[in-house]
């Protein structure tokens, strides 16, 4: 089901300017970053606190999402103020220098996706899974309930950016 979803977002981007895929990036994918990293950061540091002394696994937890998400908005800052407009840019102007700039940047970014689901990944290991302990509280719960989310949404973003709008840019 979400290979078949992921194709048909490749093959409607495909369609989309890059103007517009970077406008639905923005507006589906960072959008629900900048709302949702704070709030899980509180989330998990309320956890940390109640059950860190029982769950020793919180502490990993802890300190690999705030690695991620201290990375996670550096990266979106970079996407959002320097990149994106570089390649509307290059879309409005068909200027050689501006997909320069392009593609000189996506490799970084394709580099810093991959630390983003090796992150995530770490993540799953150190929640095993997102299995909850049976002491958990109501904050335990939705903070396992909004990283499973987070990694499906992240994944999600990682794919439109890698598999549809990067080769958009490489292809020119």
């Amino acid at each position: 089901m979400i290979e078949t979803r992921q194709r048909a977002t490749a093959k409607e981007g495909n369609k989309q300017s890059l103007a517009y895929l970077i406008n639905h990036i923005m507006l589906e994918h960072h959008l629900f970053l900048r709302i949702e990293l704070p709030y899980l950061s509180e989330c998990i540091t309320k956890i940390v606190q109640i059950h860190g002394h029982r769950d020793k696994q919180l502490i990993d937890l802890h300190r690999l999402y705030q690695l991620m998400k201290n990375e996670l908005e550096q990266h979106l800052y970079e996407e959002e103020e320097q990149i994106f407009p570089t390649i509307v840019d290059y879309e409005k102007t068909n200027s050689s220098e501006f997909l320069k700039q392009a593609k000189q940047s996506i490799d970084r970014l394709v580099a810093a996706h991959s630390y983003f689901i090796f992150v995530l990944k770490q993540i799953r290991l150190t929640t095993a899974n997102y299995t909850l302990p049976p002491h958990a509280c109501q904050t335990y719960v939705l903070t396992y309930n909004k990283l499973r989310q987070l990694e499906t949404r992240m994944f999600a973003h990682i794919q439109i950016e890698n598999n549809v709008l990067f080769p958009r840019i490489y292809e020119k």
